[in-house]
């Protein structure tokens, strides 16, 4: 009797390890800016749906498709731009496909009207590049567990390619950035204060980016920054970062995890 009552008692005082292992946020690098985001039972990618176009960038391996192929709760595919070192419509088109409830975001990344995607994604209405006209323009969308806000930042080099960055915030309080390749000169604007002036918890950002705007980067309220988007051309990348000072700079390689 006396250790029937001590294990009913430890089962109520001990938390449940299970439910808090699905509490945390799990990041993975997939590979350049593509990463995977898990969060109770739930997930969703950004950038990470596309082949080797480029011998100049990390591209994911097949083993690592297969396996975004498998996710059995994969929600939202996020896209920033549609240049071939962050999407392909291929493999956008043969997810939504197999995946006929995963939301892809922008709904033309999936394709024409007139494609099996474009049509899937028709109730998506406004979310689009195409409707993203100008910068700074915005949308949110708020699921069970996240919320989504999308907004528009120029492509650095001045292109005339939309590029959406992604502000997700989750119900534990946690927030990540993911801005694509976005001119980070953009960031610091009081159209963004409302959005971004609270603590961001981790922000993926091209390196190329980082290397140049870190003063302003230093003076946000960004509790690790994640350079990415490497050009492997380039030697000693992590190194030229690491003598810019930025407080709470992490590096992630590919397939390599990290947890909030």
């Amino acid at each position: 009797m006396k250790i029937a009552f001590y294990l009913a008692f430890l089962i109520i005082i001990l938390p449940n390890s299970s439910n808090q292992a699905n509490s945390d946020i799990e990041i993975e690098k997939i590979a350049n800016m593509g990463i995977l985001v898990k969060y109770k039972e739930q997930s969703l990618i950004i950038d990470a749906l596309f082949e080797k176009h480029f011998n100049e960038y990390e591209f994911p391996s097949k083993k690592s498709i297969k396996k975004l192929f498998k996710l059995k709760y994969l929600k939202y595919v996020l896209v920033t731009h549609t240049h071939r070192d962050h999407y392909d419509f291929g493999l956008t088109n043969q997810l939504i496909k197999e995946k006929p409830t995963t939301v892809i975001i922008p709904a033309d990344s999936m394709g024409p009207k007139g494609t099996v995607a474009g049509k899937r994604a028709g109730y998506l209405g406004l979310i689009s590049f195409m409707a993203m006209e100008n910068v700074y323009d915005t949308f949110t969308i708020d699921y069970e567990v996240f919320k989504i806000t999308g907004f528009r930042l120029p492509h650095v080099g001045r292109s005339k390619t939309v590029n959406i960055c992604y502000l997700i915030e989750f119900d534990n309080g946690k927030r990540i950035l993911h801005t694509g390749d976005a001119d980070l000169a953009y960031l610091s604007n009081e159209k963004l204060d409302g959005l971004l002036s609270s603590r961001i918890d981790i922000a993926f950002l091209p390196f190329f980016e980082v290397n140049k705007h870190y003063k302003e980067l230093k003076e946000m309220n960004i509790s690790k920054i994640v350079p990415v988007h490497f050009d492997l051309r380039v030697k000693n990348i992590e190194e030229q970062l690491r003598e810019l000072n930025i407080p709470n700079l992490t590096f992630l390689q590919k397939k390599q995890k990290i947890t909030l």
